[in-house]
């Protein structure tokens, strides 16, 4: 874009050099940028010292960049950021240049002599303070603030938060004398509450050739302020330099009004008559004074005029302290996000529009919005995830309105009665007309959107008597976008410094306002006359063959007219009147009914809205006391089993119940309760019962029988010892101290991917189970260790199973000869290493009496707190090596070569069998230390 000197009589050339530069592709002379780049890592730190980042630059970077128009040549673009007090960043054009991050070799140099306006952008992904200052200086030219005026050092504030996102922003001219001046920007002050105060990006700085000396005539720069709607006749320009003569104004780069003044205009606003706009038209204006011409302003969009279509949402923080009462004044927290109620995403990731809400046509009445936390979506305003708040209370934060259209407005809507469930948190009636009162202006500084998308002007928060839904006043919020993307946003913020302050919400009601929104050409207000209940609903829970009525009441004068729907698509019978039925066609409700019922009430002039969410239940019968997971009984006596089970009690209907044995039904097995007589091996096996009515039936849980013979004593242990070790690995898993001792019942455990107690951590942890296993019959028993990942195995001494490798849910087993009734030492160990853990310990006999199933905590005995490590014994194989035994457990072997030691080698975690290698030393003594 250039600059062209224009003399006052030369008018006829001025919508040509508007169109000109509004459409020509920026050349080699006429801007030059200078890009952060992907760089390399020994270039980073340069000259910034390593201290001015947060790690190393190398990694502190963004791979999105501006997407300001136009856009730099250089393909290797990276957002870079600084993190200290006193950082800098130095920029440099020129042919070959590569330095320090802004390392672009072939960067074009500067026309020298020459005059360049300088401008700086930023990516969507900032999170720098909003009142960050940077100073910026330079070598190789001279420098002047974006006035005009000359200064050794211009104060930029473009680096803040929201700023130059997405869009160039003008912070100074530097009028060179080489044609690779240096421009070094240095932070200068930040908010020190924010926790990013002193961080700042950089992207791109361009420089734009302004060309002649035109500049030092102070011709600089205006803008566009709205509302700018179809059918206007004036635009108001500011920045408009004292003494300047001309403002001119242009609809799509063809002039449509302009203003002189021979003595020279006030600095500040200027209004310029024009003809009529249409919706659409990009609206931009110039200057001339001293016989020179501004450079075009960036363009503004002229919308439809109030108001267009919007979305709404609800915005709140959550806030765990809250407890009431509603309405009360809250802060926000000092660390955490607000989430928008109603939303389902983002229209283009951070920053920008949320997805959803309530969409808010224009008319004459007063509209309704309603969210309810766990009701509604809701998202991370920042991230876009999903959010879920269990608090009982939040804090109301504000309210958002996203663009629903091409239209971008202007807007000027009405908000009245905010409640929470009955309670009304605020209907504006105490606070003067006029005053600014519970939402803020929509400000560009308070809205995490890209770049500077709105007008100056409108844009305002203040209490009004124009229109009120409800007593004499309402709020009044206005704006204008200068665009029309679908990712702009206005987010109205519930904290001024007087009335509420993020009034606390109670999060198991809704959030109910009241707005308005007064299209192009209507004046006056309706509210309808009447007030209208939430639906009603005859049957709740709602089951399957019952007839449900929904109905809503209204109170005024009339006459009402009534129109149901659901959102599963058409109503099968007339649904003008205050209540619905369903029946099924006589057949009753079921889950195809399931869905939104709303009605919509209409006084003929202005109409309500309510809908409720109806779901169908089938009422299955519930087992409310499992059979016992095991029963041991012995040869000739009863095993008796019992399941407790029930229905909603509004159905009234039987249960009915079947036991099955192995899967196949027991004949007569029709009770709650069920008992086989004189049991033999052969009725050992697994048991279960379904329990159903008709609607259907459910399962218990298998309960296994074991059958034993009748020397045989139950036993009466409670369990294996359990020790956890936290933070532990396959390859040393018991070191260190136990982070948990406790008594587990039984081994059957599928943690998933969450921990086993708290304080341990949900992966990379290990579990020794030591203790007794008592033997029932005297018979081979088949030990089985299923888990997910390592497990080992020692029963008596034996290692029955040595699986202590990474792998998903997996059975292993190992056979070992028991006696009757005797204790056999036990010892079970166990890995997690990432994802889902799961371990379980079962057994079998080989007579059939004992079924496969978990050891019941009958027949397990824990070990003491102690253990202590076994005898270590060694045997000779093949000459040249030593296999030593010592029984079950993990421990360190070490040795010596002399009998007193030192024992300095060792090897940490081994297990019994181990084997080593007989060394040249002429002898070795051997220790066990155990890991517990």
């Amino acid at each position: 874009m250039t600059i062209q000197r224009l003399h006052r009589s030369a008018k006829s050339l001025v919508a040509l050099m508007i169109l000109t530069a509004m459409s020509a592709t920026s050349t080699r002379a006429e801007d030059v940028f200078v890009s952060a780049s992907l760089g390399t890592a020994s270039a980073q730190n340069t000259p910034c010292p390593p201290s001015c980042y947060s790690g190393s630059v190398s990694a502190s970077g963004s791979s999105a960049f501006s997407s300001a128009t136009p856009q730099p040549p250089q393909g290797s673009r990276r957002s870079r950021f600084g993190f200290a007090d006193g950082c800098t960043w130095s920029v440099q054009p020129g042919e070959g240049y590569s330095s320090d991050i802004f390392a672009n070799a072939g960067t074009a140099p500067l026309q020298s002599p020459g005059v360049y306006k300088i401008y700086a952008t930023l990516p969507a992904n900032t999170s720098c303070s909003a009142n960050l200052l940077v100073n910026m200086t330079a070598t190789g030219g001279d420098l002047a603030d974006p006035s005009g005026a000359a200064a050794t050092e211009v104060p930029v504030t473009a680096f803040r938060s929201t700023n130059a996102i997405h869009t160039w922003i003008h912070i100074g001219y530097i009028t060179n004398t080489q044609p690779d001046p240096t421009l070094t920007f240095t932070f200068v002050s930040a908010d020190p509450a924010l926790a990013s105060a002193n961080r700042w990006y950089m992207d791109t700085i361009r420089f734009e050739n302004i060309g002649d000396p035109c500049f030092s005539s102070g011709a600089t720069q205006v803008g566009i302020t709205g509302p700018l709607a179809a059918g206007g006749t004036n635009v108001t320009v500011t920045s408009v330099t004292a003494g300047a003569t001309n403002v001119t104004v242009f609809a799509n780069g063809i002039e449509i009004g302009a203003t002189n003044f021979a003595a020279g205009f006030a600095a500040g606003s200027v209004i310029v008559p024009t003809s009529a706009m249409n919706q659409g038209d990009s609206i931009t204006a110039i200057q001339t004074k001293g016989g020179c011409t501004s450079q075009v302003s960036s363009s503004a969009l002229v919308g439809g005029g109030p108001n267009a279509q919007l979305r709404a949402f609800v915005t709140c923080w959550k806030n765990s302290t809250n407890t009431g009462p509603v309405g009360a004044n809250s802060s926000a927290p000092a660390s955490g996000f607000f989430y928008m109620l109603g939303a389902t995403g983002l229209q283009a990731g951070f920053g920008s529009a949320p997805v959803g809400g309530r969409v808010l046509p224009p008319g004459a009445c007063w509209q309704l919005v309603s969210f309810q936390n766990g009701v509604d979506d809701a998202i991370d305003s920042n991230q876009g995830t999903h959010v879920t708040n269990t608090d009982a209370f939040c804090s109301l934060e504000g309210m958002v309105f996203s663009i629903d259209s091409t239209d971008n407005g202007p807007y000027d809507i009405y908000i009245d009665q905010i409640m929470n469930g009955d309670t009304v948190v605020e209907d504006f009636e105490s606070y003067a007309d006029g005053s600014t009162n519970l939402f803020s202006a929509p400000a560009v500084a308070t809205l995490p959107v890209p770049g500077a998308v709105y007008f100056s002007e409108p844009n305002s928060s203040r209490i009004s008597s124009n229109y009120a839904f409800d007593g004499t006043k309402a709020c009044r919020i206005q704006w204008q976008w200068k665009d029309g993307s679908n990712i702009r946003w206005a987010h109205i913020v519930a904290n001024a410094t007087t009335g509420k302050r993020f009034p606390q919400i109670d999060t198991s009601k809704p959030i109910t306002a009241r707005v308005l929104i007064l299209p192009v050409g209507i004046s006056t207000a309706q509210v309808f006359n009447g007030t209208v209940s939430s639906i009603t609903n005859s049957t709740s829970p709602a089951y399957a063959t019952t007839t449900n009525t929904f109905g809503v009441a209204v109170t005024g004068p009339g006459p009402y007219t009534y129109q149901w729907s659901w959102s599963g698509g058409g109503l099968p019978n007339p649904t003008d009147g205050p209540t619905y039925t369903i029946d099924g066609f006589g057949a009753g409700v079921s889950v195809a009914d399931n869905g939104t019922y709303t009605v919509e009430v209409s006084d003929g002039t202005c109409t309500e809205t309510r809908s409720i969410v109806f779901t169908v239940a089938d009422p299955l019968p519930i087992i409310t006391n499992q059979p016992a997971q095991t029963t041991i009984a012995h040869v000739g006596e009863n095993a008796s089993f019992t399941v407790g089970a029930g229905a909603p009690v509004e159905t009234g209907l039987p249960l009915t119940y079947q036991w099955r044995f192995n899967d196949i039904d027991i004949p007569d097995a029709t009770a709650a309760s069920f008992t086989t007589n004189n049991v033999q091996i052969a009725d050992a096996g697994y048991y279960t019962v379904v329990v159903g009515n008709v609607y259907g039936s459910v399962t218990s849980r298998v309960a296994v029988l074991d059958v034993v013979q009748p020397a045989v004593v139950v036993g009466t242990g409670t369990g294996l010892r359990g020790n956890y070790y936290s933070s532990s690995y396959s390859t040393n898993p018991f070191a260190g101290p136990i982070t948990l001792s406790r008594i587990d019942p039984t081994v059957d455990f599928d943690w998933l991917t969450g921990s086993p107690a708290p304080g341990i951590s949900a992966d990379f942890f290990t579990v020794r189970w030591s203790g007794q296993v008592r033997a029932l019959d005297t018979d081979t028993y088949t030990f089985y260790v299923r888990s997910d990942d390592g497990q080992r195995l020692w029963v008596n001494g034996q290692l029955l199973v040595n699986d202590w490798a990474l792998h998903g849910a997996t059975e292993q087993s190992g056979s070992i000869a028991l006696n009757a009734n005797q204790h056999y030492d036990l010892v079970m160990e166990y890995f997690e290493n990432g994802v889902n853990a799961s371990s379980q310990l079962s057994w079998s006999s080989a007579g059939g009496g004992v079924v496969k199933g978990i050891i019941p905590t009958s027949q397990l005995y824990p070990a003491s707190g102690t253990v202590t490590a076994p005898t270590l014994n060694f045997n000779l194989e093949n000459g040249t090596n030593l296999v030593f035994n010592w029984g079950p457990g993990t421990y360190s072997l070490v040795w010596a070569t002399n009998v007193a030691g030192p024992y300095t080698n060792r090897i940490n975690g081994v297990v019994s069998p181990h084997t080593i290698v007989i060394g040249s030393e002429p002898q070795k003594f051997f220790r066990l230390q155990a890991l517990q």
